[in-house]
């Protein structure tokens, strides 16, 4: 056993169902979330200036990101010739606005941009995924946007 543990949880109730006596590594085999194929999913990465892998996104980045005030990870996941990316500035009012926009790389134009949170107190990882050929964004943290991505 790794010492993790892992808690079977009833949606409805809030109460912990694991049963006394069986191991939580045996739990976690039979859970949804071991049993999901997650190749479909595509999940942001962080985006590194000093890394030369990066080099060519970072003119794609910081062309819309100009010299806003950047609080914390921008974060990217790239689609076929789209950069989709999301990133936290520090608005005039001393609180974090969260911006993702998305780049059609081969011309370097935005082609979408979205405010997901006006004004939040700290910078919010995860905005955005994609499954399949679907974009998804967490908007004001009460609002989920779909898109088809072609």
């Amino acid at each position: 056993m790794s010492g993790e543990k892992y808690f079977a949880l009833d949606l409805y109730t809030g109460k912990i169902e694991t049963p006394e006596g069986v191991p939580t590594d045996e739990v976690l085999e039979k859970s949804l979330l071991a049993q999901k194929d997650y190749s479909n999913y595509l999940f942001p990465e962080i985006f590194e200036a000093e890394n030369e892998k990066f080099d060519k996104l970072h003119s794609l980045l910081f062309k819309e990101i100009g010299e806003k005030n950047v609080s914390g990870k921008i974060e990217f996941v790239e689609v076929n010739n789209t950069l989709l990316a999301n990133y936290h500035y520090v608005n005039s009012k001393d609180k974090v606005t969260n911006k993702f926009f998305a780049v059609e790389k081969q011309k370097e134009k935005v082609i979408f941009n979205e405010v997901l949170n006006k004004s939040t107190e700290a910078y919010v990882p995860d905005s955005f995924f994609v499954h399949k050929n679907l974009l998804f964004l967490l908007k004001e943290k009460k609002e989920v946007m779909e898109f088809e991505l072609k």
